[in-house]
């Protein structure tokens, strides 16, 4: 698995905009134990980072899920 950084800002106030795509390849187990499909995935997404102090306070991470069962295979 890789990430590809596209864009990454500081929209002020604490918040940090980043858009990626996630690159990689269906080797393990899926989150509900679905097997491996081998299957490769190219993912893009976007987080919100919010600080306060120096510190996380809260990250919020988009994807597209449909994009998911799509490229591996998996029915809905």
């Amino acid at each position: 698995m890789s990430i590809e950084i596209i864009s990454i800002g500081d929209t002020g106030g604490g918040l940090v905009a980043s858009q990626w795509v996630l690159h990689g390849t269906h080797a393990g187990p899926y989150f509900d134990g679905t097997a491996p499909t081998g299957r490769t995935l190219t993912l893009p997404g976007a987080t919100f980072t919010q600080s306060e102090n120096g510190k996380i306070r809260y990250e919020r991470v988009y994807t597209d899920r449909q994009a998911v069962t799509e490229q591996l295979g998996f029915h809905t």
